[in-house]
């Protein structure tokens, strides 16, 4: 006889479920998601975003937020453009599996995005490279049937209140409206209640019976799971 043979039924003679346990790690893991809004990086032409001395600063321009690349003529004019966004989730100290993008680009095409961390704004570290975002088909179709890909999947990058940093090629046209990030967090797992069943009595060679006086301190540990729950 095999464990798969075996049935359980309540007093009334109906089947019960069964589940054969299995051991379980001490912990697991909750995501979490958030969204930001981004900020343009603004920058004249030629400069590349990408060294690793850029430094970011955070000026208002129209009433509006946006990072600025430090270069010698240190202020926003009409010859710059938008060369990448700036997130800023320094109130964040967690492990990020994933940011997804709410945004628009040209469809059909291919466009590589470069994620890299910083928490002075001036030295960066990368989590990324050219990570793929893709759009295909007709945009007037419902995204579900519509092949994309708007999301960077990580595996646990740290996110130690720090900035993030979005660029992408010089020659291709990114309108980036917000991100929503992916937090992952190892907690306790909650532990199993396990309770002895006692002596059973036969009924039949192969049927046991057992009283259920237990039940109280069943229905006590089902009270307090929903307790936890937020």
């Amino acid at each position: 006889m095999s464990l798969t043979d075996i049935r359980i039924f309540n007093s009334q003679g109906l089947a019960v479920p069964l589940a054969i346990g299995i051991k379980e790690s001490q912990q697991q893991q909750i995501n979490k998601k958030i969204e930001f809004i981004t900020y343009p990086i603004m920058a004249e032409s030629g400069i590349n975003i990408n060294n690793a001395n850029s430094e970011i600063s955070i000026e208002e321009s129209n009433g509006k937020r946006v990072g600025q690349v430090l270069t010698n003529s240190n202020h926003l004019n009409e010859k710059q453009k938008i060369i990448g966004a700036l997130i800023d989730t320094r109130a964040l100290s967690a492990k990020v599996s994933a940011i997804e993008f709410d945004a628009d680009f040209a469809t059909n095409t291919t466009l590589p995005i470069t994620l890299d961390v910083g928490s002075d704004s001036k030295t960066w570290r990368n989590i990324a490279f050219e990570e793929p975002l893709y759009n295909f088909g007709d945009v007037a179709l419902s995204k579900t049937n519509t092949p994309q890909q708007m999301r960077a999947v990580f595996n646990n990058a740290n996110l130690d209140k720090e900035y993030i940093r979005v660029s992408w090629p010089a020659n291709q046209v990114l309108t980036l409206r917000h991100v929503q990030i992916t937090t992952s967090d190892i907690v306790p797992s909650i532990k199993k209640m396990s309770i002895a069943l006692g002596e059973p009595y036969a009924i039949e060679p192969h049927m046991l019976s057992w009283n259920m006086l237990f039940f109280p301190k069943l229905l006590l540990y089902i009270l307090n799971l929903i307790h936890l729950i937020p």
